[in-house]
């Protein structure tokens, strides 16, 4: 086992943390403090917990999920899992910086740098392959469809006309979601609608959305999905809608 040092706060570049945390970031807090401690199995075991779809963290936070995964197999001597890791995370940013990893070990940047000098050419499909999984209403045996993590709200709804109180609205978009957890713009579509006031404004917080990707045998890929807007009118004055799907 080679020695651990003082682990950088700063390892890799992600987006601000939120007021308040989520339970992906609290288990990656969880998992620097038992490196810190040179607890390395166990920080493993949380980090396993935050790379999982189920912990429901941000493309950010799974980056930083692996490559911290990736430092402590790394220094619990498993070259072949720090690499397989480091995989995993540059699967869901191929640009990711992590410059932390040259003041811990040269070795870790030299194992990064190797991982990203495999990567395929830089097209739009290419950390996945060209494939798209189908993915509206439900995926192949064996894969998962990609599941939305958050996205802006429509505004401005009570200006819209619905007609008679009790009036309901259907919108249904469909889209490609990357390996990567966003948006396609290129594909994003609407195929229903009998709210047009709307539409455009549903298009352009779709395209915002993130998502935890599709996988498939256990690697995240491209899938085309639909999102259902379904709108209600409460009133004359007031409209409320809840987004459902992929």
């Amino acid at each position: 086992m080679r020695a651990v040092p003082l682990l950088p706060w700063l390892l890799v570049s992600a987006a601000p943390l939120a007021a308040q945390q989520s339970y992906a970031a609290g288990l990656l807090t969880a998992a620097r403090a038992q490196v810190q401690t040179r607890h390395l199995d166990s920080a493993a075991v949380l980090l396993r917990q935050a790379v999982d779809t189920a912990a429901r963290g941000s493309r950010s936070e799974r980056v930083e999920a692996w490559v911290l995964l990736g430092v402590v197999h790394f220094f619990s001597g498993d070259d072949s899992a720090t690499a397989s890791a480091f995989r995993q995370a540059l699967a869901l940013d191929r640009h990711l910086e992590a410059a932390g990893l040259e003041r811990m070990d040269p070795d870790l940047a030299r194992m990064l740098a190797a991982e990203r000098a495999h990567l395929p050419p830089d097209t739009a499909a290419a950390a996945a392959g060209d494939a798209v999984h189908y993915c509206v209403g439900h995926c192949r045996m064996g894969e998962l469809k990609p599941r939305l993590h958050d996205m802006p709200s429509l505004t401005d709804l009570n200006r819209i006309p619905m007609g008679a109180p009790q009036t309901r609205a259907l919108i249904l978009v469909q889209l490609v979601v990357s390996a990567n957890g966003d948006p396609e713009p290129e594909t994003i579509r609407i195929v229903s609608s009998n709210l047009r006031a709307v539409d455009a404004q549903v298009l352009q917080i779709v395209q915002s959305a993130h998502f935890t990707p599709a996988t498939a045998a256990s690697e995240p890929v491209r899938a085309q999905v639909q999102l259902r807007f379904e709108f209600h009118a409460e009133g004359f004055n007031a409209i409320s809608y809840r987004v459902s799907g992929p």
